[in-house]
């Protein structure tokens, strides 16, 4: 029952409908429309691991993104690189597996999508985008991979 502008609640309208008040004692509130909000517009509750500045590399990982390395197929790659690509140019994906997991409970192997890309900056863009993003049914974690990992993960890339 919109007047002028201002509508009445639903206990409002249940209220008259029963009878308990008369129309003409209920004051009608301003009508308000739900707003979406774009994604990261509300902060995540908990904050991403991100590194000091100078600390950081040009890498970021994402965990949740895949369970098993068996769904690492050449088409996800490819998507990957195209999604992380909004941030920045990506120079690489690789694939690392870890000891614990939020997937997983804490145990058995996670498997981390590491994004490089060609400057920090974007790497840390593509981290804040992807956290406590939703994906398949599972909230994303996503961080900036500490320098002196990152080292040691191309190194053993290129070996």
């Amino acid at each position: 029952m919109p007047t002028g502008g201002k509508e009445l609640t639903l206990a409002q309208r249940m209220a008259i409908a029963r009878g308990l008040v008369a129309p003409s004692q209920v004051r009608p509130v301003a009508a308000s429309v739900p707003q979406l909000l774009p994604p990261g517009a509300i902060p995540a509750a908990a904050p991403v691991s991100l590194v000091a500045p100078g600390e950081g590399s040009p890498a970021a990982w994402i965990e949740n993104l895949i369970v098993d390395l068996s769904e690492a197929t050449d088409d996800f790659i490819a998507d990957v690189k195209r999604e992380a690509s909004a941030n920045g140019e990506v120079v690489n994906v690789l694939l690392t597996t870890t000891g614990s997991s939020t997937t997983t409970g804490g145990s058995g192997n996670a498997v981390k999508v590491v994004v490089e890309f060609i400057s920090a900056g974007a790497a840390m863009k593509c981290a804040l985008q992807m956290n406590h993003r939703l994906f398949d049914g599972r909230v994303l974690r996503s961080g900036i991979l500490p320098l002196e990992v990152y080292r040691r993960l191309k190194a053993s890339d290129s070996s």
